[in-house]
């Protein structure tokens, strides 16, 4: 049978981030603020997501109570990853079925390079070879994961850390915070929330940041401890209450290319969009199949008539990190 029983979820979730820490905080940021619990929760189960792939840097990981599993993720530099054991597992939430990602700038300091390559790159590779690899993660709902599409992106007109600022820090929260708010206020340049026919939400948001944008878990920085991370955001009751992934995606130049980051991180998201509150697919210290092969050097595969750098994606099928259903000629490898 595809689906058994389900396993007991990971003991991180069940020792700190269970749904009720954040569910009545989350996209409130008045509310969020007087949290600790809360926001304890979702700096924790960010650094769970963040995905470590800064080449040629050794990376030390966050000191935090040794009961708590935390994957922190490798980078291609060799730095081994905590991937957990028995592949991904099914903990009963959903997945995205056909991810439409928009992408969002925080600023227009973001390089020109990222706002006018990484369109192509979500187009074409949500069209992929690479991207069916997921479609092995369907759930009994039944949902199947199929391929998605880019809708269109947007530049912020950011108060914090905006245009010209220098180097400036920005807390992880600030940016769920700032794309929540322009979500319930149904912001004209921000797509109306997509959702399949059984209401499953299929709308990805991925911000981009300029290189001189630190973002901060705690005392983790970008680009130093981990690369790229998302977080959940509930929208308010008339935007049906949806649980929105935002992926975070910062500028860390060639030692982690962009398509790398964002590769690992959309893979994450759809096989487990409501890591805060209904698990999806992941190993047993809740890495998904974008994060859990942080430690395998990027693929170069070919989508859309394009050569991309990418993350490798976990397969249960084939028990490996894989870039792909297909065998292709020349320098392109799947598996």
């Amino acid at each position: 049978m595809p689906f058994a029983r389900l396993p007991s979820r990971p003991q991180k979730r069940a020792r700190v981030c269970k749904a009720h820490d954040c569910r009545e905080h989350v996209g409130q940021s008045s509310r969020l603020a007087s949290s600790a619990r809360c926001r304890r929760c979702r700096a924790l189960g960010s650094m769970m997501r963040a995905s470590h792939r800064i080449g040629g840097t050794t990376m030390s990981a966050p000191s935090v109570s040794a009961r708590i599993i935390i994957a922190m993720l490798a980078a291609a530099s060799g730095v081994q990853a905590q991937a957990g054991s028995g592949g991904l597992q099914y903990f009963g939430g959903p997945v995205v079925g056909n991810a439409q990602v928009f992408m969002i700038n925080w600023n227009s300091d973001v390089s020109a390079q990222v706002q006018q390559g990484m369109p192509t790159f979500y187009a074409d590779i949500l069209q992929s070879d690479y991207w069916s690899v997921l479609s092995q993660y369907a759930t009994p709902a039944p949902q199947q994961l199929g391929n998605g599409a880019y809708t269109g992106s947007t530049t912020l007109l950011s108060t914090q850390c905006g245009t010209g600022s220098g180097a400036c820090t920005l807390d992880y929260t600030s940016v769920t915070s700032a794309i929540g708010t322009r979500i319930n206020s149904d912001d004209p340049a921000f797509p109306a929330l997509a959702a399949d026919g059984s209401g499953r939400l299929n709308t990805v948001f991925v911000v981009h940041f300029p290189s001189n944008v630190t973002i901060m878990i705690q005392s983790s920085r970008s680009c130093v401890n981990f690369g790229a991370t998302y977080d959940n955001f509930q929208a308010d009751a008339a935007h049906g209450n949806r649980i929105v992934p935002i992926a975070i995606v910062p500028d860390c130049g060639v030692a982690a290319p962009e398509t790398v980051l964002a590769s690992g991180v959309l893979a994450d998201i759809a096989v487990d969009p409501q890591y805060f509150f209904a698990t999806g697919w992941a190993d047993s210290v809740g890495a998904g199949a974008g994060f859990r092969c942080a430690s395998s050097p990027p693929a170069t595969v070919l989508a859309g008539g394009h050569a991309y750098s990418v993350s490798k994606l976990w397969s249960n099928t084939s028990n490996a990190c894989v870039s792909g259903n297909r065998i292709f000629a020349g320098d392109f490898e799947a598996h």
